[in-house]
């Protein structure tokens, strides 16, 4: 029965709560290696800096369940919580109509890693299959982040996080012109060189703004 995975990973956590700090260490990455390497956002960090923030990481969140078409997230609800599908499928479904089907390894919210306060989202989440996610608020993350260990860690997903903001915006814009101009498709949206500098320029100006 699926809440056993559930079930499953709450006493984990439990058990996790009472070790030392290096036992802990050995149990989460035994017990977590196989599911969150599957985390894209957790794949590019910084290899020395990784395994720890990873423990780190795991200790701070906690597992939910949701049942088939069940809405994770709402359009312009308060986010403060970036959501990893752990199992099953979902789709992330955009305020300009875009959708991405999220399943495992795959993050909504990671928005949470540049922001300072709550903002309203942007997109719903909506479960396709019975999904389990690993859920971690934003106070928590921010505060694993300000860890003297952490600043390449903290540098590289605010990176992540300010492409896919961006890439999000475009999209939205894309959108936008094909419904204006009554086009069946993307395909003929072509950006000029100019305009591509200009996106570029923009891209490198919030990376170097939210350098640590």
């Amino acid at each position: 029965f699926k809440t056993q995975s559930l079930f499953r990973a709450r006493m984990h956590q439990t058990v996790l709560e009472i070790l030392s700090p290096e036992l802990r260490n050995q149990i989460v990455a035994f017990i977590n290696y196989k599911w969150i390497s599957k985390v894209r956002l957790f794949k590019q960090l910084p290899p020395h800096e990784r395994g720890a923030f990873m423990t780190k990481v795991t200790m701070a969140m906690t597992a939910q369940a949701y049942g088939p078409s069940e809405y994770i997230v709402r359009l312009a609800d308060m986010m403060e919580t970036m959501y990893i599908i752990k199992e099953g499928v979902s789709v992330k479904i955009l305020a300009s109509g875009a959708q991405k089907m999220l399943m495992n390894g795959d993050v909504a919210g990671s928005d949470i890693t540049v922001r300072t306060a709550g903002f309203r989202s942007n997109f719903q989440l909506k479960t396709i299959t019975f999904v389990i996610t690993q859920e971690l608020d934003r106070e928590d993350l921010q505060q694993i982040l300000t860890h003297p260990g952490f600043r390449e860690t903290a540098k590289c997903l605010r990176r992540t996080a300010i492409k896919r903001l961006f890439s999000d915006c475009f999209l939205a814009y894309c959108r936008l012109f094909q419904s204006m101009h009554g086009l069946q498709t993307l395909s003929g949206i072509q950006m000029d060189p100019a305009g591509r500098k200009k996106m570029h320029e923009a891209t490198g100006k919030m990376l170097r703004k939210h350098e640590v």
